[in-house]
């Protein structure tokens, strides 16, 4: 029938059209989101404070082993404060590594749904002009020859 012979006629350049609109459908895959800039900075100041704890342990610990006059370390809750850092940090990195987890996962998952929502988009939109609107301007013609046929046949 003449609406498979319109539908069909696009067919030609269907696969071109649809590779090149998928092709050119920004997915937003390559942005940086938001919150990842200020993660990294958090991160490296975890590592910087841990980093410093650290050092400042182990001058401790080689001042004492060389039998050299200490400086009095500063304390909180009855520990020295550069253990404090060397903690923190770690188990400040490890939780901020799990809530950056859930940041990522929450990120794709919305992100999938966009890219999903304008693939799909970019798939409709080459349908319906290759394939639907050929078809419906062959059922109008089709209804135009129609009615003008029963107005002739009355």
């Amino acid at each position: 029938s003449q609406e498979r012979i319109a539908g069909a006629d696009g067919g030609d350049d269907f696969g071109d059209r649809l590779d090149s609109a998928l092709a050119t459908t920004e997915l937003g895959a390559a942005k940086i989101p938001a919150w990842a800039g200020v993660v990294r900075i958090v991160q490296w100041l975890l590592i910087l404070t841990a980093l410093a704890g650290g050092v400042w342990l182990a001058a401790l610990v080689v001042m004492n082993y060389l039998d050299m006059a200490t400086p009095d370390t500063p304390t909180w809750q009855d520990i020295a404060l550069p253990l404090w850092m060397l903690g923190g940090g770690i188990a400040a990195g490890v939780v901020l590594a799990f809530l950056c987890r859930l940041l990522v996962s929450s990120t794709a998952k919305k992100r999938a749904r966009a890219a999903d929502r304008r693939l799909r988009e970019a798939i409709s939109g080459v349908s319906e002009e290759l394939v639907i609107a050929p078809i419906k301007a062959e059922l109008a013609a089709y209804t135009t020859v129609r009615d003008g046929l029963t107005q002739a046949l009355k």
